[in-house]
């Protein structure tokens, strides 16, 4: 038996949720724009610097 981790098997399932995040942040982000809303958009902001930081770190560690 060839011992195997589960980080792939992780990666597979967490992908497609990042990815509905991203887009899902990117609608956000458009929809403030196009309406003008700028105070909200720094929640925008604030929340695309924490998936820069959370990536930061996730990336650091390995």
């Amino acid at each position: 038996m060839v011992p195997v981790t589960g980080e792939p098997f992780v990666w597979v399932l967490a992908v497609p949720v990042f990815g509905i995040f991203l887009l899902a942040d990117i609608v956000w982000g458009v929809l403030l724009l196009r309406d003008r809303q700028l105070k909200r958009g720094l929640w925008w902001l604030v929340t695309a610097a924490l998936w820069v930081l959370a990536l930061a770190i996730d990336f650091s560690r390995h």
